[in-house]
């Protein structure tokens, strides 16, 4: 009895939102770490709070400016920055062929196989 190896394709849906959380997660640490400790749970209260929102977490004016002045304007423009003809940053961008190549790949494919032992 061999054992049959299951492959299981993750959906882009899937895949899209755990991308966006993993990005939301070193955004918040981004924002958390640094020589004025600010917890996580700060952080998204200064957030919040500079939109309008009580949220009631607790954090000092200085952990607010550092935050707000400092640690989010980098943290902005290190992901505005993001080059995507950067070598470090290419498995992000291209993992996949466009999506017009891959469907003209895909007919090219299909003309050339012989679809009538299926019937």
């Amino acid at each position: 009895m061999t054992g049959a190896v299951e492959h299981r394709r993750i959906g882009a849906t899937t895949l899209l939102v755990g991308l966006g959380a993993i990005l939301v997660a070193s955004v918040l640490v981004a924002l958390a770490v640094g020589a004025v400790e600010v917890a996580p749970a700060a952080v998204v209260g200064i957030l919040l709070d500079h939109l309008g929102f009580e949220t009631g977490f607790a954090f000092t004016e200085t952990q607010d400016a550092v935050v707000w002045s400092i640690r989010l304007p980098r943290v902005l423009l290190a992901l505005h920055e993001a080059d995507p003809d950067d070598e470090s940053l290419t498995l992000l961008f291209d993992t996949h062929p466009p999506t017009a190549d891959r469907l003209a790949r895909l007919e090219k494919a299909m003309q050339q196989q012989d679809f009538k032992k299926f019937r």
